[in-house]
């Protein structure tokens, strides 16, 4: 989402108390937001899931690319970080990655998410890749 719709979001949020409205512009009752998600997911042909879902996944995608933890706790309205833990399900590949900060030969190039080293390792990084190009 970029930031012109985070904004009109935000208004509307502002001005309505909701984020979405129904067509009389007041808020969405659960069983209509239901029977809408069946009908966009039966149209992209996508298997049965539920709002829950959505929301486990934005989770998860936020915290396998980075994000920290508490940010995504203030994103999803959780009051302990026990909670936004259950949805920062952690993939196999980034489990090698942090495994491979230990290993001299990978650390320079393991993708965790968050940027390591400094701007020294970054040079590194930029001279290895060019000599692996040329060569």
């Amino acid at each position: 989402m970029d930031i012109d719709v985070y904004e009109m979001f935000y208004r509307r949020r502002k001005e309505s108390g909701y984020v979405f409205l129904n067509p009389d512009n007041g808020p969405f009752d659960s069983q209509r937001l239901i029977r809408q998600l069946e009908k966009v997911r039966e149209r992209a042909n996508l298997r049965s899931f539920g709002w829950h879902t959505l929301r486990h996944t934005f989770a998860t995608q936020l915290a396998t690319k980075g994000a920290p933890l508490h940010v995504v706790q203030m994103l999803l309205g959780h009051s302990t970080i026990t909670m936004t833990m259950r949805y920062a399900h952690v993939a196999p590949s980034t489990l090698r990655s942090a495994i491979d900060l230990l290993n001299p030969k990978t650390a320079l190039t393991a993708n965790t998410g968050h940027y390591l080293g400094t701007e020294w390792s970054a040079t590194l990084q930029a001279e290895a890749k060019n000599a692996l190009s040329e060569g």
